[in-house]
């Protein structure tokens, strides 16, 4: 939960997450052999994180450790990462958690003051979230005032959207703050979060 004025305190958080799709980039895709017929898709991170994705049959011919680039994929008419924050935003102002996990990449990588946590799919990102939402309905959460949001292309399929949040009660009163930068990715299925980091406010625009 959210402590009085900026920052996040607790054991409940909302977090973000990173995934590159080129290897020449921080995090790199590779497809590696699991044996006949099979390969491990696995992310690799400059900075040690690796977790697998998923398994991929009819590899037979797939060399251990050749790496992969993903396909481009078109962009919905009308959507975009500023599009998928919105549509996010919206399923959480409605203190659902089971709205939450459609908004977010599986795995989904959450950093916050308190620690770094991965969820590595949609049952993880719904308890994680169902906590959080539980205590602002119990505090009288009614909505989020956001500023200074901005959007950062990283590459076509890849951006960052940062900002200020203000959480308010029904009277209009302050229930906490504090600044959010979201790691937004396209995917087969659109945009999706991979990482949503928080922070201090004031930090971004």
């Amino acid at each position: 939960m959210l402590k009085d004025g900026c920052g996040l305190g607790g054991n409940r958080t909302i977090f973000s997450s990173l995934l590159y799709r080129r290897p020449d980039a921080r995090r790199v895709v590779d497809l590696q052999a699991a044996g006949p017929g099979r390969a491990s898709i696995r992310v690799r991170s400059a900075v040690g994180f690796e977790t697998t994705l998923g398994r991929a049959e009819g590899c037979d011919h797939l060399p251990s450790g050749e790496e992969g680039r993903m396909d481009p994929i078109g962009e919905r008419e009308g959507e975009g990462p500023l599009e998928a924050f919105r549509r996010y935003t919206a399923d959480f102002q409605a203190l659902d958690p089971r709205t939450i996990a459609k908004h977010c990449h599986e795995p989904l990588l959450q950093i916050a003051p308190r620690g770094v946590r991965v969820l590595p799919d949609g049952a993880a990102v719904e308890a994680a979230y169902q906590g959080l939402m539980a205590d602002l309905r119990a505090r009288g959460y009614a909505r989020t005032e956001f500023s200074h949001l901005a959007e950062r292309r990283l590459d076509d399929d890849l951006a960052l959207v940062s900002c200020d949040c203000a959480w308010k009660g029904g009277a209009g009163e302050d229930l906490g703050c504090f600044g959010a930068t979201y790691t937004i990715r396209r995917t087969r299925d659109g945009w999706r979060i991979v990482v949503l980091a928080i922070h201090a406010a004031g930090k971004v625009g």
